[in-house]
């Protein structure tokens, strides 16, 4: 990808650090057919804090996420915008393995079953949590909520390291908003 202004080349994408765009795709529409989801999360008519839409989780263990290819040794981040309508339902934790048909494969990171309880209800707040694979693997980090009660989630934000960047999106989307 290069980038011109007066057919003056000013930026190619050798000179862009990828470190600092999102990994996962669509993150500001849900749009595209990389999401993975169970039943009952709907994209829903609420937009959060950064003017994203958001998907609404109405069950228990239901899941938002997509494949992402994780390095042996490499640390990433998944962090999002979260509003819960009753705290005292609330429960999520946190999982960055594959869920198949007969539940979930093997552990493939240092961070399995975290959990973040007591969220404040009505209220956007941004939660993160970081992770180191231990293997070469497909992953699907996520949050799931152990009760049955409306969560929304917006601005996933998903990259490298163990810092929680700011919502961006990917060098997918911002590829294709520039035409190219």
């Amino acid at each position: 990808m290069s980038i011109f202004i007066d057919k003056k080349k000013l930026l190619t994408s050798d000179l862009i650090p990828s470190y600092v765009f999102n990994l996962w795709d669509n993150t500001m529409d849900f749009s595209g057919s990389n999401w993975l989801s169970d039943s009952n999360v709907t994209t829903s008519n609420l937009t959060d804090n950064f003017m994203n839409k958001t998907v609404l989780k109405t069950a228990a263990w239901d899941e938002i996420s997509q494949n992402i290819y994780g390095y042996k040794g490499e640390t990433y981040t998944l962090s999002c915008n979260v509003l819960v309508d009753d705290s005292s339902k609330t429960v999520l934790h946190f999982y960055s393995n594959v869920k198949g048909n007969d539940g979930y494969s093997d552990i493939r990171t240092d961070s399995e079953n975290q959990t973040i309880a007591n969220l404040p209800s009505k209220q956007w707040i941004r939660i993160s949590q970081t992770f180191k694979v231990t293997k070469d693997t497909v992953l699907q980090p996520r949050w799931e909520n152990v009760n049955t009660s409306n969560v929304y989630f917006g601005s996933f934000m998903l990259n490298r390291g163990s810092i929680p960047l700011p919502w961006n999106v990917s060098l997918n989307d911002l590829k294709s908003k520039l035409g190219g």
